[in-house]
């Protein structure tokens, strides 16, 4: 019987599990965790799976945790991911890892190109890479006692369960029970995406096949009885049981019970430790030494800190292995041939001579210059050592987590470091540090630091990333006004030293922070620094984004505004989250000047970024404008579409879980115009605007679309009330221009329905001159039939001429809302024929933009009329979506599901659910009737 064959007898349950995993469905359960007790034959199983996936062509990615290694940051992922790369060719690598330095890279390939790592950009840039890895080839991942795993890997495979059932990906793990590491919570996590398969304690008959491997022969019935129940059938310690008792020359029959009655648990350890001795000389200090180093270490760092000479160590190895007591593996490292004898010899020692032997392999390892984070792990694990060269272990330990993005590692090691001695300047430049790792895992304790360094700090350089981190963590908290009071005051002191390049800095964060204050201080600081000279680009993109967004929110000078905007995408995304926000400006901007190809070209870069980089901030902003541009052109379903990417992302990476994506805007927009009231009113209640929970930031910006939602369902005095309520928000704030908020004309409309006409007039010709000092054809137009509506019979010239400018706009939607209007008016003026071809217009027009209710008001007016609705717009090319077009056209030429997915930021349930709705308006069975029917279109 092969080494370890024992520990998979009577297995066939669990074998039979591991194969159904490997053949599932990609939407089938593609997750299996083994779990039971110590010595039950997990790591046995969890081999096998592996045997068996290598059969059927899967590659397999192997990994085990290790209770010392818990606080290595993506320690698990390293094991798996870095031996993959290695087999590939330089070529194919270069094909995975991409041609430019990602944070990916940086994590399983130690790649120099790419500086500090934003944690947030860590688990996308690895989610893409292990995807690259699966589609090569099929792709095992496999990992052994979960419970020990580290919190960064752990969330990494969190993340990749809700992102890879549509991938061949397969996910094995054990976890023994009755084992907690310090990521308790993660390991649940994890554990509960997974079909677990308990395995138990074997059967007498699978027990007496164990025995008999030991004493040649089956033990007796009375015996065996007796094994079981001292062992609950653990196969580990049934066999540590039964080479016992042989070794002590006991044959298995029924007068052998007497001696198993001793037996329990605890006393395998002593076992354990006999047979070590019997091993020889040095072969229990060798096998402590291993316990301190942990698996993996080589045979002369273990024989050194035992204090053996090389030849003395050789025989103790030769010997533990020869006993199954250690399993020397195939780069020549040790490790302990189970859990439960690493155990017996650790339990062994006191908790003061572990601390100690773990100082001394702390200062080993650093004399052989081992990694840092291997040394800094056995800081870990005893008291401060009081030597400079801890304290700059440690240190580096963190600053390597954090540029890995790991903060939890990194808040770990900069606060043992804390406990070494330090000089004041080096205790405050490392207490800042240890703030900004922080902002990640524990924001009050942050704040609390960050204010006592800004405090402390007298270096430039540590005042300025303070004030930055300080200020985001505070703002993060909700208190927006004291992290701009906090760089204000960091950079009038930076600027007093003339530290002007770092004031700047702190000046260009204040705009990200406050893009919508158009007050005279902001716009005071915009001048300013554009009149300096080599700006840096990180301030410039915060200046052009600014003046972007004051230029159209004051509504003084498309021109300028756009011309800003060109200039950010000129620049492109910056490498940190908060260039997203300047980013979102722009992209607002150039969507209140109609531009809406250079918007959506503006957010594909954002998204593209994403992918690069791994910020998935610019994910999430990218599919926010994409919602915008898509409402704003008509295109409902596809707006819709973008803005649930958007909030997906948001819930899913966001560690602020009441954090809202701007996307609710233009959610809430499209259900009130497709008349979803349950759906806005549920968007209204999260941000605080039903119901009596406190209000979000997002509220201020949807109150007047609590309105529309109001005005619809007949409560005109309810909607007034929440337009001039929004009106009162936004004029605080400097937003005049009605392309940013057409409050005024729908308070218009509201005053109108209530027969306060003069009051109406006001509002709608003040925002027609607004919108035409703008420029942009759909404020124009939309304010142009406000008015028009307002003056009732003497408004069909500013409705034809809302008709004639959004006609020739990409502004759909809004045209046929015109269309509706003008229908009316003809019709009310007698002039049947033009009153029909609008509103016939209208309902194809409204139907292709998915605004169902919008084709029923020009029904219900046609059917009034006595004329015959069409139905021309349900059925056929015509009735298709923009996104549907492109969709169709890809596939109509040969692309599959998974790349149309790849081109669109999509995922494949959205692309199947296009083309099914595709394949109904066209009238077809399916794809390969799709070429001739775009083809007749």
């Amino acid at each position: 019987m092969r080494d370890n064959a024992w520990t998979m007898v009577g297995r066939d349950a669990q074998l039979r599990a591991a194969r159904e995993l490997l053949v599932a469905a990609p939407e089938g359960a593609r997750r299996l965790l083994f779990d039971g007790p110590s010595g039950i034959g997990k790591t046995s199983l969890l081999r096998a799976t592996a045997e068996l996936a290598a059969e059927q062509g899967l590659r397999v990615a192997l990994a085990r945790a290790h209770p010392l290694e818990q606080d290595f940051a993506f320690g698990i992922i390293r094991q798996l991911i870095e031996p993959r790369l290695a087999e590939l060719s330089d070529a194919d690598r270069l094909a995975v890892l991409g041609a430019e330095p990602t944070p990916a890279s940086r994590v399983v390939w130690g790649d120099p190109g790419v500086g500090e790592v934003v944690t947030s950009a860590v688990l996308p840039s690895l989610g893409e890479l292990v995807r690259r890895l699966a589609r090569r080839a099929p792709l095992l991942v496999a990992i052994d006692d979960l419970q020990w795993a580290d919190a960064a890997s752990l969330r990494l495979l969190d993340y990749l369960a809700e992102r890879t059932a549509e991938l061949p990906l397969v996910f094995a793990a054990t976890v023994t029970s009755g084992e907690v590491g310090g990521q308790q919570a993660l390991v649940r996590a994890v554990a509960d995406r997974c079909t677990r398969v308990p395995v138990e304690g074997l059967c007498a008959d699978d027990a007496a096949a164990l025995a008999a491997e030991v004493f040649g022969r089956a033990p007796e019935p009375g015996l065996l009885a007796a094994c079981l129940r001292a062992t609950d059938g653990n196969p580990f310690l049934l066999r540590e049981l039964t080479v016992a008792l042989a070794d002590d020359g006991i044959e298995p029959t029924d007068e052998a019970v007497r001696h198993v009655r001793e037996f329990s648990p605890r006393t395998v350890s002593r076992w354990v430790l006999t047979r070590m001795r019997r091993c020889g000389t040095g072969a229990l200090e060798l096998a402590r030494a291993v316990a301190v180093l942990g698996d993996g270490t080589t045979p002369a760092t273990a024989a050194e800190l035992a204090g053996l000479s090389g030849p003395v160590a050789e025989t103790a190895v030769e010997a533990l292995a020869r006993m199954r007591l250690l399993a020397p593996d195939t780069a020549g490292g040790l490790r302990f041939a189970h859990s439960i004898v690493r155990n017996a010899v650790g339990g062994n020692v006191t908790p003061n001579a572990t601390r100690l032997a773990h100082q001394r392999a702390a200062r080993l390892l650093h004399d052989r210059a081992r990694p840092t984070a291997e040394v800094a792990a056995h800081l870990l694990a005893t008291d401060p050592v009081g030597e400079a060269w801890a304290a700059q272990v440690l240190t580096r330990a963190g600053r390597e987590a954090a540029a890995a993005g790991s903060a939890d590692a990194s808040v770990t090691f900069l606060g043992r470091a804390l406990a070494e001695p330090a000089t004041p300047a080096a205790r405050v430049a490392l207490l800042a540090e240890l703030g900004r790792a922080e902002l990640c895992t524990d924001l009050p304790t942050a704040v609390e630091h960050l204010r006592e360094v800004l405090d402390q700090a007298e270096d430039p350089s540590v005042v300025a990333g303070a004030a930055r981190d300080l200020a985001l963590g505070l703002h993060q908290r909700g208190e927006a006004t004291e992290a701009l009071a906090v760089l204000e005051r960091a950079g009038a002191r930076l600027a007093g030293e003339q530290d002007t390049d770092l004031a700047d800095q702190l000046t260009a964060l204040t705009l990200g922070l406050s893009f919508h204050d158009s007050s005279p201080a902001r716009v005071a600081m915009v001048e300013r620094l554009r009149r300096k000279e080599n700006l840096a680009p990180d301030v410039e993109r915060f200046v052009a984004a600014t003046i972007a967004m004051h230029r159209s929110a004051d509504g003084d000078s498309m021109a300028e505004a756009v011309r800003s905007a060109r200039r950010l995408m000129e620049l492109g995304p910056a490498p940190t989250p908060q260039g997203a926000w300047a980013y979102f400006a722009a992209a607002g901007a150039l969507c209140r000047a109609d531009e809406f190809d250079l918007a959506e070209q503006c957010a594909h870069s954002m998204i593209a970024h994403a992918t690069r980089v791994g910020l998935w901030v610019y994910e999430e902003i990218g599919h926010v404008v994409l919602s915008r541009v898509a409402y704003h052109r008509g295109r409902l379903s596809e707006s819709i579409e973008h803005g649930r990417i958007a909030s997906g992302l948001l819930s899913a990476m966001s560690s602020d879980r009441r954090a809202l994506s701007a996307s609710y805007i233009w959610l809430a927009e499209c259900y009130v115009e497709r008349a979803d009231f349950d759906a806005a009113n549920e968007i209204f209640t999260q941000v605080g605007l039903l119901g009596a929970g406190p209000r979000a930031a997002l509220a201020p910006s949807m109150i007047s679309i609590r309105g529309l939602a109001r005005a619809s369902t007949g409560d005109a005095r309810g909607a007034l009330s929440d337009h001039l309520e929004h009106g009162r928000v936004w004029l605080a704030q400097g937003q005049r221009n009605p392309a940013v908020h057409p409050w005024r004309s729908r308070a218009a409309l509201a005053h109108h329905r209530l027969g306060e006409h003069d009051l109406a007039h006001e509002l709608a010709l003040e925002e027609l001159n607004l919108a035409r000092r703008w420029g942009a054809a759909r404020p124009i137009g939309t304010a142009a039939r406000v008015l028009g509506v307002v003056r009732g019979g003497e408004g069909i010239d500013l409705l034809a001429e809302s008709a004639e400018l959004l006609g020739r706009s990409q502004a759909r939607l809004e045209y046929a809302h015109t269309l509706l209007r003008l229908g009316i008016a003809h019709h009310r003026k007698g002039r049947p024929g033009d009153a029909r071809a609008n509103l016939l217009r209208c309902q194809q027009v409204a139907m292709a933009c998915g605004a169902g209710p919008l084709a029923a008001q020009a029904a219900a007016a046609l059917d009034r009329m006595g004329t015959r609705r069409t139905r021309s717009a349900r059925f056929g090319a015509d009735a298709l979506s923009e996104q549907e077009k492109r969709i169709a056209t890809l596939a109509a030429a040969g692309q599959t599901n998974r790349q149309i997915a790849e081109q669109f930021h999509l995922t494949l349930r959205t692309v199947e659910t296009h083309l099914t709705s595709t394949y109904r308006k066209l009238d077809i069975a399916g794809r390969r009737q799709l070429a001739g029917a775009i083809g007749r279109r």
